[in-house]
């Protein structure tokens, strides 16, 4: 019986095996809304829709008018729309004294937090205030939270999410089945609820407060929910954010818990309950150009759920509680005439009603999911078989590199022939000799782990440029690219020049590392691509637990074309190397999201860098850590000479 083949003969096998595998994966994500499973209630404490609501039309019209009359309390300081500040206080101290006018125990109060904007500090202000349950004592709560907004129109007996939770207050107050407190936050940007939760777990850190020596606290906080609502009265569909910090997701069951009370109160939740807002946020998943396949209303709603949270930005305020580990989300309403508003606040006391139940937090449902529609999910035991199908390729290359590395000394055919022909010769292959073949190798995988130290330079120097500079790097950037910018795509070519240029310089200067590290000896391709790929090989499956759709994305674009680049005699093939590796270059992606996203490069990458140190976004170290060293190490790779690429070219 013949022997078999060695690991480096059969890599052609594997990598058709590993092609199938990829484009079997890309089919699977397809099936996802085919084989989503309907939610359901996993804690059974929850009981949605089992108590009667009593939030009536009277309970409405006290929001309408709370919401009429803040906005008319707008319009007589619009002369401070100038003055930021000012125009925060003023708001603040009116919504006080709309509180303050429910005569109960809430102790409302004005909390201040700064605000950067272009280099410079902001003082805001926002409302917060706690009421205290009858049955409570004071170890549990549930946070509702909504923004104030500069209202230009004013539909009638509108509703705002100020004067939702005015009401719902007001409500409230009477109401003796509450065993939690309820902890109400009324803020003008995101970044305020952020400020309020960190003085919230951390009081000892800040000191600003209007009167710090009491901050009125209710325990730990089991959930909050955010309301983004119009000043509307009507609505056509109620519309659902989940994404926070880097994609994080709140339990299923608090999605479920909401879905099923809407459900209760008459909503059509297969068809008037969304996960996409209003307007939607990706035009391009309804193109005219895409399979009808592509664009059913539960793909689109996949690949937009997939698109949040792969971009790691919190599709609300409520993504500032995921970093306290609170299951959080945002409610909103779409415009239509479908409904009326008394529907949502029945919805917001119908949930505070199940959320009120609860004997521990929320856990027995899924953290780890994606979503259809509000009513269908796939958890992380199917969601990651596609995933892995995906980044088959990439593993597959990776483990046959390590293979070949390790079998250097006796799996390669140069050595198998020398072995022989010393064999026929009388001789043996002594052990030095296998160390000063096996040590090419060794360097080489150190040459390719180089362009690590490149990548962690470009994490850490615009890092420390932000944090030392402020807005002022930002200004220099825009300098820099203002002349192009009235060219068509100016930004983009010339950004694309600066790329080439850094990129060759340092090209070049990792190859006169190289040539320093290996002096006279060939660089090993095989070992060179392996400790290129290294960092990605690691980052992709790892990360992916964290955040399963950017991991995902990013597979879809590494996995196809790095895992099968390489040295060729063929010109032919090393110039369909270099083009596909142009088509994926840093560059070429970046354009292609600008395009997409309605913006430039320049306030792309800006937008990316803020996103990972507010957010903590995986985009920047990858592209930075993993992306960028990859390029061009990749280029670097193709680019050896035959003689580099097979020594026994000489020997034939």
């Amino acid at each position: 019986m013949s022997a078999p083949l060695p690991l480096y003969q059969r890599r052609k096998q594997l990598r058709v095996l590993s092609v199938v595998l990829f484009l079997v994966g890309l089919f699977s994500l397809t099936q996802f809304p085919q084989h989503a499973h309907r939610t359901y209630v996993s804690e059974n404490a929850l009981m949605p829709g089992s108590a009667r609501v009593d939030y009536s039309s009277k309970d409405l019209e006290a929001a309408a008018r709370t919401t009429h009359d803040f906005i008319q309390f707008q319009k007589t300081i619009k002369h401070l729309s100038g003055d930021l500040p000012s125009w925060s206080r003023s708001c603040a101290e009116w919504i006080v004294s709309r509180l303050q006018d429910l005569n109960c125990d809430l102790d409302p109060r004005i909390f201040s937090y700064n605000v950067s904007l272009a280099g410079r500090q902001e003082t805001r202000y926002q409302v917060y205030a706690v009421l205290k349950a009858p049955k409570a004592d004071g170890t549990e709560s549930i946070a509702l939270t909504t923004r104030w907004h500069w209202h230009h129109k004013e539909a009638a007996n509108g509703v705002s999410g100020l004067g939702l939770l005015v009401s719902i207050l007001g409500h409230l107050r009477t109401s003796r089945w509450m065993a939690k407190d309820i902890i109400v936050l009324i803020s003008d940007t995101d970044q305020g609820v952020r400020s309020w939760l960190d003085k919230y777990h951390a009081p000892h850190t800040y000191a600003s407060s209007d009167d710090d020596d009491v901050f009125p606290r209710a325990g730990s906080i089991q959930a909050a929910i955010n309301f983004d609502l119009p000043a509307t009265s009507t609505f056509d569909q109620i519309t659902l954010s989940l994404e926070g910090y880097n994609g994080q997701l709140p339990n299923l069951d608090l999605t479920n818990t909401i879905v099923r009370v809407a459900r209760v109160e008459g909503l059509n939740t297969d068809h008037k309950m969304s996960l996409i807002a209003h307007p939607a946020p990706y035009p391009f998943l309804s193109s005219p150009y895409l399979p009808d396949e592509l664009t059913t209303p539960m793909m689109t709603t996949l690949f937009t759920f997939m698109i949040n949270q792969a971009k790691g930005v919190p599709t609300g305020p409520h993504g500032a509680f995921n970093t306290y580990h609170i299951d959080a989300v945002t409610v909103g309403v779409s415009p239509g005439t479908s409904y009326n508003s008394v529907m949502i606040g029945r919805l917001a006391v119908g949930t505070l009603r199940s959320l009120n139940n609860l004997l521990e937090r929320l856990h027995q449902s899924f953290y780890f999911y994606v979503l259809c529609s509000p009513t269908h999910y796939l958890s992380i035991g199917e969601y990651m078989i596609p995933f892995g199908l995906l980044v088959a390729p990439l593993l597959v290359e990776f483990l046959c590199l390590v293979f070949v590395f390790a079998d250097t000394q006796v799996t390669r055919p140069r050595d198998i022939a020398e072995a022989h022909m010393l064999k026929r010769e009388g001789k043996t292959v002594t052990q030095g000799e296998h160390s000063m073949r096996q040590l090419p190798a060794l360097l080489s995988v150190v040459c390719g782990l180089l362009f690590l130290a490149l990548g962690l330079a470009l994490y850490v120097l615009p890092l420390f440029a932000r944090r030392l500079l402020s807005g002022v790097g930002v200004l220099v950037m825009e300098a820099t690219l203002f002349p192009v910018g009235y060219i068509p795509f100016g930004y983009e070519i010339e950004f694309f020049l600066i790329y080439v240029i850094l990129g060759a310089i340092a090209v070049r200067l990792l190859g006169s590392a190289t040539r320093a590290l290996l002096g006279d000896l060939p660089i090993d391709p095989s070992s060179f691509k392996l400790g290129i790929m290294i960092p990605v090989a690691v980052f992709i499956p790892c990360m992916s637990l964290l955040n399963f759709s950017f991991c995902t994305m990013a597979a879809a674009i590494v996995a196809p074309v790095y895992s099968f680049l390489g040295p060729s005699y063929n010109h032919k093939q090393r110039l369909m190397q270099a083009l596909a590796l142009l088509i994926v270059s840093p560059p070429a992606l970046l354009m292609a999201i600008s395009y997409f996203g309605n913006t430039n490069v320049p306030a792309l990458m800006d937008a990316i860098l803020d996103q990972h140190l507010l957010y903590r976004s995986l985009a920047y170290p990858f592209l930075t850590l993993v992306y960028i060293p990859l390029h061009l190490a990749a280029c670097r790779l193709i680019s050896l000479s035959p003689y580099e690429h097979s020594p026994t070219k000489k020997d034939k």
